[in-house]
This record gives C-alpha cells, sequence and structure tokens, in this order.
C-alpha cells in the first residue's frame, strides 16, 4: 500500500516538475485557445446586438375555432428552417455571424394562457406571412414581454414575496430516435382523434391569479449532419439482433441464415429513417413558475406540466426527462442551498434573455454564477413534426377556450400586400 502511494506521490512530483520547466511549450498554446474562445464570443455578442438582430415578442390570438392539424405548424416551422445560413472563415472569425434563434412561448398568466412567438426584428415579415398562409384567422400582434412583469434578478423577486421554480427538459436518448408525434394521436374516426396539446392547456388554466407558468421552446435551425448518428443507431440494432442470433443459434447455423429483425426492431429502424428524413431543430425546452410565498405550490408546474410531455414518450424509442444539471429542486449533496440558488439565477436569467447554450467555453464560463457553472449539455434536436407536436395551436378538440387569448370577431384574411423579406439583408 505505502508503495502504491510512494509510486503516486512521485509522478506527481514529476508532473509538477514538468509543468515548472516546460512552461513556454504549453502556455501559449493555452492562451491561444482561450483568446480564440472569448474572441468568438465577443463577436457573436455583438452581432446578436445589432438593431437588425434585436428580438421582438409577437403575440397570436387565435379565432374561435381551428380546423387546421398541427400539420399547419409543422409547415410553418419548415419555413421558419430556411432563415438558416451558413457563415464562411471571415463572417465566423472577424463579423461574429449566426443563426439566430427564435423561440415558441406558452404562458399562464393567472390560468389565461397566451401562446407568444419571439423573432428576430429583420424575421417579422417572414413570420407573419408563413402564419397567416397555414391559419388565414389569425391576429398577430406585437407584445410587450410579460418577463417585465417581474424584475431582472431573483434577489428582487424574493424582496416582491415571491418564490421561483424552474427547470429544463432534455431528451431521454439519442436524438435520432423520434417522440411520439400529432401522427400518433389522430384517427380515422374524427370523435376519437385527440389534440395532444390538451393536456397542457388545461394544466396551465388551472393556476390561480397570482400565480404564474411560463414555458419556452428554444428553436435554432441545427446542421444537417446531426442525422449521420442514425446509421450508428441502425448499426447497434442490427448488431443486437445478430448477438442474439448467435446466442439462440450458434455460430455455424448463424453464417447460414441471414439475420432477422423482429417486428419491434424493424419499427424502431423504421422510426429513426422517418425521424432523420425531416429538417431538424436545436432544441431548448425551459420551464418557470413563480408564485407569492404563501401559496407557492409548483407540483402542478413540477408535476402537472412535465406529465404533458411525458405523453409524448414511449419506450422503444424516446422520451422527455428533467435536466437535472438545471433543476431547481434536485437533490445535492454538498453546499445544496447555495448550488440551488445559483440553479435560479441562471434559469432565470436565461429564460429572460433567451439563451441557449453558448458556443464556446469562454462564453460558458463567463456566464457561470457562484456555485453553479454554466456548463450543461448540447441542446437536444427535434425535427419540425416533434416540434409542431408539442408547439401547436389548439384545434376544435380542445375545451379550454374560455381560458384562451382569442380574436374576437372573424378576420377577413391577413393583411394585403404583406412584404416577406423586408430589410433583412440589409447591413
Amino acid at each position: 500500500m505505502w508503495t502504491q502511494i510512494s509510486e503516486q506521490l512521485l509522478f506527481v512530483w514529476v508532473l509538477f516538475k514538468i509543468l515548472i520547466h516546460y512552461w513556454w511549450i504549453y502556455a501559449p498554446v493555452t492562451l491561444f485557445f482561450i483568446f480564440k474562445s472569448l474572441w468568438l464570443f465577443y463577436l457573436e455578442g455583438l452581432y446578436n446586438s445589432k438593431p437588425r438582430n434585436a428580438n421582438m415578442l409577437l403575440e397570436i390570438k387565435m379565432p374561435r375555432e381551428i380546423m387546421k392539424s398541427p400539420k399547419a405548424m409543422e409547415q410553418f416551422l419548415c419555413n421558419i428552417y430556411n432563415t438558416k445560413s451558413g457563415r464562411g472563415f471571415i463572417e465566423k472569425w472577424w463579423i461574429g455571424k449566426a443563426d439566430l434563434k427564435f423561440s415558441l412561448e406558452v404562458v399562464s398568466i393567472g390560468g389565461e394562457v397566451h401562446f407568444y412567438i419571439r423573432t428576430p426584428r429583420k424575421f417579422r415579415n417572414i413570420v407573419e406571412a408563413n402564419l397567416y398562409a397555414q391559419y388565414q384567422d389569425l391576429e398577430i400582434v406585437e407584445a410587450e414581454d410579460y418577463v417585465n412583469e417581474f424584475p431582472e434578478t431573483v434577489e428582487e423577486i424574493y424582496d416582491m414575496g415571491y418564490k421561483i421554480w424552474g427547470t429544463e427538459l432534455m431528451l431521454g436518448k439519442s436524438d435520432v430516435y423520434p417522440i411520439r408525434t400529432y401522427i400518433d394521436f389522430e384517427s380515422p374516426d374524427e370523435d376519437k382523434s385527440l389534440d395532444p396539446v390538451s393536456a397542457l392547456l388545461e394544466i396551465l388554466t388551472k393556476e390561480k391569479r397570482e400565480e404564474r407558468i411560463w414555458i419556452q421552446i428554444l428553436i435554432l435551425p441545427a446542421d444537417p449532419n446531426w442525422k449521420d448518428a442514425a446509421k450508428e443507431a441502425l448499426e447497434d440494432i442490427r448488431k443486437d439482433a445478430e448477438r442474439k442470433m448467435v446466442t439462440k443459434m450458434g455460430e455455424d447455423e448463424r453464417e447460414m441464415t441471414s439475420i432477422q429483425l423482429t417486428p419491434g426492431q424493424r419499427d424502431v429502424m423504421e422510426a429513426i429513417e422517418q425521424n432523420v428524413a425531416k429538417v431538424g431543430f436545436n432544441t431548448t425546452i425551459r420551464i418557470i413558475y413563480l408564485a407569492p410565498c404563501d401559496m407557492f405550490d409548483d407540483s402542478l408546474a413540477n408535476k402537472g406540466v412535465r406529465a404533458a410531455f411525458n405523453q409524448y414518450g414511449t419506450q422503444n424509442l424516446n422520451y422527455f426527462k428533467k435536466n437535472r444539471d438545471k433543476d431547481t429542486d434536485e437533490f445535492l449533496y454538498f453546499f445544496r442551498k447555495w448550488r440551488l440558488e445559483g440553479r435560479r439565477k441562471i434559469i432565470y436569467s436565461d429564460y429572460r434573455t433567451r439563451n441557449m447554450k453558448e458556443s464556446t467555453f469562454m462564453g460558458e464560463l463567463i456566464t457561470s454564477v457562484s456555485f453553479h457553472l454554466a456548463f450543461t449539455n448540447a441542446p437536444p434536436i427535434l425535427n419540425v413534426e416533434e416540434l409542431a407536436t408539442i408547439y401547436h395551436f389548439p384545434t376544435s378538440l380542445v375545451l379550454t377556450a374560455p381560458m384562451l387569448r382569442r380574436v374576437e370577431s372573424k378576420r377577413i384574411g391577413p393583411p394585403a400586400g404583406l412584404p416577406i423579406f423586408g430589410d433583412e439583408d440589409k447591413k
């Protein structure tokens, strides 16, 4: 035992001596990567702060009855994906150009449900034109940001006599495994069809007047290479079938027989192939609950809202789960009080600013707070069908009409001559 300890101490001493004597080799390399990360973080911050890239909030007021299925929202998201643009060396390292994100939001303000879409201002006309193309009777208005009802810091929220809870959702498996989508809820018999968003809306309408539940789904067009992981997943299924065949038949017999997939394995492979056939978005799903201290009860947000997302999960494909690194009520062994307070500060700030995972190491380090680093998992990727399932305007099947913000009179149609491109290409 003492010999092993001596060897470990000797190794540490040798390593220390190497670091001392050869700092002139590794220090410049380390500083170069730190500077590169800081430079990109700085440039992207400048690019996003330009007036033409500034964000605005659009409130969606719906007619008394929407006959369109979530397929209409899927088509809208396909068109939004086309705002993605590439960037060359100069655009990345000198201009700081980056794809701009959108936010799909559902909010309960004292039990009244509001639908919002947050968009870069230069894309407003594109968003409105494509929404009107799918939903002719909508009313779209620029709205004051509802988060401004509360102060900017968690400490000021406490001074108001309020408490806060928050979490983020992530996928339980690889992105290439799909969740249940609206197609699985449809039925040839209209009376048996379900609108999957109805469970969420029913929960949001149960809030009391002083309570708030905020849900945001941040989306950023994903690179097409996210689909490459599907090849590995399909190969793993084939290897699993091959291993089971060897166990059952023996090596000699296997060589004479083609691999036999079970019906379940074939269904999973088909679901993966269909999932990656559509474009995807990097997605962050964030939930915030606010209420006065004397009536604070996060069970409806924590259990109820997450239960509404659990309906999209399946045992053999994918499902949503809490991101335990972001949850503000997670059990922690050490410094629990300070670490959870750090999480509250981060998640509240990220919600207000609609912030996703920083693209650089130094960006994550700079945005960290005491007792909580901002480092987190990469955002999961959902394709347009999956996104349209968890966020779409409620159909006529939903029974929460009295508590939804709706248009009082039917529109004749979208405004004539609505510009599409506007000033989006102006520098």
